[in-house]
């Protein structure tokens, strides 16, 4: 990239930084010519700690080998390279105006298909849903899948009082993983927030947990902040130790898990449901069960 004292720069450094803090099998390298001095100051003021940032300040070697100086300015123009394990470079985007953002969607959907689900930010594409299998419930076994019991868990809220899905049998339970630093996440807020509106007379339970930690800036002072600054009033749920999401294998957010009044798990979606239109169809379909 040119330089981290640009906006659209700034907008790329903190974006693959969010990344970086959750594939934790992937390095990610920022590279521009700005000097040791200045990424270390950028980096400092703006808690960048898990994406290295390289200066090709030196000689350009960087710039060079990979085809993007640009000697008459001595800037480094707008790539991302993804290299795999074997050091084979797997994906190359150009962007032709160093003024113009990277394809973030893009890179990250290849980046996902060489690693595989070690994400808990970007979204996948797809959704699953699968009827659980007609076996007697003494053979039904816990765990995250289609089919599975689902993992009990208790977590407070932000009001300090415990909510335990054990608790909750018997109702139909909407969970949705999330945290306020994912843009698919801010994005559909306003959804759960009309949903949770909407479907509060209706014989189903919608609970949002925010994965707490997962950035450092995912804190409940700044969760609350978020929710009074959006007058949002959908339940939400702090998983500050981050097991149950571990229990859960989220590797994306947002992820949902549709849970029957058996506490079996009926629909698993990850990513963003396409509209209001699709999440109810679902939560009508879990209703039915």
């Amino acid at each position: 990239m040119p330089s981290v004292d640009t906006p659209v720069c700034d907008l790329q450094t903190k974006r693959f930084e969010a990344e970086a803090n959750i594939y934790e099998n992937v390095a990610f390298y920022t590279i521009s010519m700005d000097t040791p001095f200045a990424l270390s100051r950028y980096c400092g003021a703006n808690g960048v700690t898990r994406m290295e940032a390289l200066s090709d300040y030196n000689d350009g070697s960087f710039g060079v080998a990979y085809g993007v100086l640009i000697k008459e300015f001595r800037l480094l123009s707008r790539a991302i390279f993804i290299v795999d394990q074997n050091n084979t470079v797997r994906y190359v985007q150009y962007v032709k105006e160093i003024s113009e953002p990277v394809d973030f969607d893009a890179a990250l959907a290849v980046l996902q298909n060489l690693v595989g689900a070690h994400s808990i930010i970007q979204p996948a594409p797809s959704v699953t849903t699968t009827t659980a299998p007609e076996t007697p419930a003494t053979t039904i076994v816990q765990g995250n899948k289609v089919g599975n019991l689902a993992p009990d868990f208790q977590l407070n809220n932000l009001a300090g009082q415990p909510v335990s899905l054990s608790n909750l049998r018997g109702k139909p339970v909407a969970i949705n993983f999330w945290a306020t630093w994912c843009p698919h996440c801010q994005a559909e807020r306003p959804l759960i927030q009309q949903i949770s509106e909407e479907w509060q007379g209706k014989d189903l339970v919608l609970l949002t947990i925010d994965i707490i930690g997962s950035q450092p800036t995912e804190t409940p002072a700044n969760l609350a902040d978020f929710m009074q600054k959006n007058s949002y009033t959908f339940p939400v749920l702090l998983d500050i130790n981050r097991e149950v999401t571990k229990s859960y294998g989220i590797k994306f957010t947002p992820t949902y898990f549709l849970i029957d009044r058996e506490g079996i798990i009926r629909e698993i979606r990850t990513g963003p449901y396409p509209s209001k239109t699709a999440l109810e169809e679902s939560l009508n379909q879990l209703l039915s069960k």
